[in-house]
């Protein structure tokens, strides 16, 4: 089917979007980003930690998203406190850095419960009042490492291939709407979520800033279509190593150092702060967070 027609955004003011992962890295960037440049109607953030960007357009909803019933009844809440959202955002993700043999079977499930399912779930709590407007943006963030699979992140590769596979099944799907699908594939971040992590060859395959990957998905928000956004330069790369020789594809990793990157991992903030808060259970809530309105 042919690319629909684009329907830009011309005022920011009536927009309100959800980010899901929206109180640190690129979901904090995005936050302000959307909250005091756009000045958006409403930037609502689904974390198990509040968000420190301070704005009257900005509120805070508890949520781990690798919960179904959480999501659907936090869902419930969005629509009837704030209103119907215009653009969802699945940017949460977690990262345990460990070979097969020393993942747990929790760890396993966490990263596939957060990085996976969560969009599943958010998806489902939204798609249908996006379908019953005809109008809506669902933006999945993916990885690099969901076009190509390395050693030691085999459950965070497993995840983003398939948020990778979901967003173009749903793409398909909804088609006929003007509900737009994006995907997007960000090289590694300086986030702190690959903490410790080096390249052999770091000119070849940089880290990125999370502003750059913020303002990409502005822009797609903006531009009103479905996008695929792969960067940097080399993640256009990787789906050719699926059409060589298994041989070369993994000589290829090997000459890059691909499968060495992960081997200084210290670990993952996001990670930590997921395990901590849902061991826990005790959340921090600034008194300068408002209730949503």
């Amino acid at each position: 089917m042919l690319q629909k027609p684009a329907t830009r955004i011309t005022s920011w003011s009536t927009e309100i979007i959800i980010i899901t992962g929206g109180s640190h890295g690129i979901g904090a960037v995005l936050t302000d980003i959307l909250a005091n440049t756009k000045k958006v109607k409403k930037v609502v953030v689904l974390d198990k930690i509040p968000p420190t960007i301070q704005a009257e357009n900005v509120c805070y909803f508890e949520c781990d998203v690798s919960d179904s019933k959480a999501v659907e009844q936090v869902g419930s809440k969005i629509v009837n406190q704030v209103g119907n959202p215009t653009a969802l955002i699945n940017n949460a993700g977690i990262v345990s850095g460990k070979t097969m043999m020393d993942l747990t079977v929790s760890e396993i499930e966490q990263t596939i419960g957060v990085n996976l399912l969560g969009p599943f779930y958010t998806i489902k709590a939204f798609l249908p009042g996006f379908m019953d407007r005809n109008k809506g943006h669902i933006i999945n963030i993916a990885s690099v490492l969901g076009l190509s699979g390395t050693a030691q992140v085999s459950d965070y590769c497993a995840s983003k291939f398939g948020v990778v596979g979901m967003t173009e099944s749903l793409r398909q799907e909804i088609a006929h709407s003007n509900v737009y699908v994006t995907c997007v594939y960000p090289g590694l971040t300086t986030t702190g979520m690959f903490e410790g992590l080096s390249h052999k060859f770091p000119w070849l395959t940089p880290f990125m800033e999370p502003k750059r990957v913020a303002h990409a998905i502005v822009d797609a928000l903006e531009s009103g279509q479905s996008h695929d956004i792969k960067f940097p330069l080399y993640a256009h790369a990787l789906p050719l190593l699926h059409i060589l020789p298994i041989e070369i594809s993994d000589l290829v990793k090997c000459f890059l150092g691909a499968n060495d990157d992960m081997k200084e991992f210290k670990g993952s903030i996001s990670a930590s702060l997921y395990k901590s808060m849902t061991d826990v259970k005790l959340y921090p809530r600034p008194d300068r967070l408002q209730d949503p309105q």
